[in-house]
């Protein structure tokens, strides 16, 4: 998923959840996903994700 695909899918976004955020926080310290870090730091910042195979 890229940030372009959460933002246009917001109306069918969840709240993260405590694991959920964990998780993400921790992805953001690996540089592994350091392409994804922008689209992580908006989910927490903006506190959604988005369950693609509910956004046709």
């Amino acid at each position: 998923m890229n940030l372009e695909t959460l933002k246009q899918g917001r109306n069918y976004c969840k709240s993260l959840t405590l694991n959920d955020r964990k998780i993400l926080e921790e992805m953001l310290e690996d540089d592994f996903y350091i392409k994804f870090h922008e689209l992580f730091r908006y989910m927490i910042d903006e506190d959604l994700k988005l369950e693609q195979e509910w956004f046709g």
